[in-house]
């Protein structure tokens, strides 16, 4: 498995500026069939200007989870 990967992005979430994803790769060991780093960047822009409660907080670190909704 590969480390983590950096991307550059701007949108606003939360009222805060985020100008970078990291992406763990541990979703390959399952999921990489159906999901793939273009994918999480494209759902991430989809949060763009949202508000959302973190899932998680460890450390420097906050988790999200949305699900997309796709007509």
């Amino acid at each position: 498995m590969s480390s983590r990967r950096v991307y550059p992005i701007k949108i606003k979430l939360n009222g805060l500026e985020v100008e970078e994803v990291i992406i763990d790769p541990h979703y390959e060991l399952k999921h990489s069939k159906v999901i793939n780093d273009e994918l999480i960047l494209e759902l991430v822009s989809l949060m763009n200007g949202k508000f959302y409660e973190p899932s998680a907080i460890k450390g420097d670190f906050k988790y999200f989870v949305a699900d997309p909704l796709y007509l």
